[in-house]
């Protein structure tokens, strides 16, 4: 077998081969065979992802550049960023103002309809995947993602409960974590090859893009990597977005034993940390003050723990009576949380644009419209499997 295959061949294999496959079929060995010095395939093959990170053994190499339209849209991304930081410090309050209630209420619908153009375009990912060509080609193991994925849904779940008391009315702390995902993102960039130390391993929004983009609407392709390198060890969501998934969870979604690995965790519990949010950021919202109220901040975490708590176990237990398959479940979970979080939050935002109630209502309507789009339409399944 040859020390690694070339990168178009990598990018092949990914695309056929899923991780809970049994078997390689007699078509995916031909379509690899047909590329030349393919290792043998034919009878039954294990498609792990420790088995298919071994298998590709790609060399160190970084994507060749994408097209020039992605590029300069990625430019654009980070002067967005730049705005953001330089925003922040010359007039908070209208930054704030934008960024809560402008742009962060849009991510949901865009992860839906084509999670790739975020991905594409995001900053972090463009200073990350920057730094990793002047840094180094390391591949990080399966285990070491694994944990850092966990890590990150944690972060996510940490970060929640301090929207209202923090980043909601504090420039500053928003200029803090702006500051330092910056920095993790350059320095994942120079530690670990292409988009492995940062976006694909401990990124508190990946876990939200995974569950919300499990299932486009708008492919729009790959504007990162003009051919795959392998820089994660499998369920890489800008390569095979439906199958990221199922890759990250494995044998494990063969029964209801998913729901109890860290991402079937964050599964169950995202809808509760949507309605914390709101109930944090809305009903519940503590009075401004200055410095920290660690009585406000106490009951934040309570109530958004209690919440999340309370969906896990709903959830949880009806996915388990009505034998929800992994993908049942994770698509009730994503549906339920987007039309939640549009249904209840609507209205904060048609006051902070001075707007009337008939506007929230026309948004609200939409985003259901769309969630309905989403949840019912024929799609197919990873690699034709449940």
């Amino acid at each position: 077998m040859d020390t690694g295959w070339p990168v178009r061949k990598v990018s092949v294999f990914f695309q056929l081969a899923d991780s809970s496959s049994k078997a390689a079929s007699s078509g995916d060995v031909a379509a690899l065979a047909a590329l030349g010095d393919v290792p043998n395939l034919r009878g039954r093959l294990t498609c792990s992802r420790e088995k298919v990170r071994r298998m590709t053994m790609v060399p160190a190499t970084l994507p060749p550049p994408t097209h020039a339209g992605w590029r300069v849209a990625q430019t654009g991304g980070l002067l967005a960023l730049l705005g953001l930081i330089l925003g922040l410090v010359a007039r908070p309050d209208a930054t704030l103002r934008v960024l809560w209630f402008g742009f962060v209420p849009t991510l949901p619908l865009v992860l839906m309809v084509a999670p790739r153009l975020w991905r594409n375009l995001c900053p972090l990912a463009s200073l990350e995947t920057t730094a990793s060509r002047v840094g180094s080609l390391r591949r990080p193991s399966t285990a070491w993602v694994d944990k850092a994925s966990g890590l990150g849904m944690l972060i996510f779940a940490g970060l929640v409960p301090m929207r209202a008391i923090f980043f909601d009315v504090s420039a500053s702390a928003v200029l803090g974590a702006a500051l330092l995902g910056i920095a993790l993102a350059i320095v994942g960039g120079l530690v670990f090859r292409w988009k492995a130390g940062f976006c694909n391993a401990f990124c508190p929004m990946l876990p939200v893009e995974r569950l919300y983009g499990q299932d486009p609407l708008v492919d729009v392709g790959n504007g990162r990597c003009g051919a795959c390198v392998s820089c994660t060890p499998g369920a890489c969501i800008d390569l095979t977005p439906r199958k990221s998934i199922p890759q990250l969870l494995g044998q494990a979604r063969k029964s209801d034993a998913w729901l109890r690995t860290p991402f079937g965790v964050f599964t169950t519990a995202f809808p509760g940390l949507v309605l914390g949010y709101w109930l944090t950021t809305g009903p519940l919202a503590p009075a401004r003050a200055t410095g920290i109220d660690w009585t406000a901040l106490a009951f934040a975490y309570g109530t958004v723990a209690t919440c999340a708590l309370g969906t896990t176990l709903l959830l949880r237990g009806w996915a388990r009576a009505r034998k929800w398959t992994w993908r049942t479940t994770t698509r009730a979970s994503a549906a339920l949380s987007a039309a939640g979080y549009y249904g209840l939050t609507a209205g904060t935002w048609a006051v902070a644009w001075n707007l009337g109630g008939g506007a929230a209502w026309t948004l609200r309507i939409s985003a259901w419209l769309l969630v309905a789009v989403w949840l019912i339409r024929p799609r197919p399944l990873p690699s034709g499997r449940a």
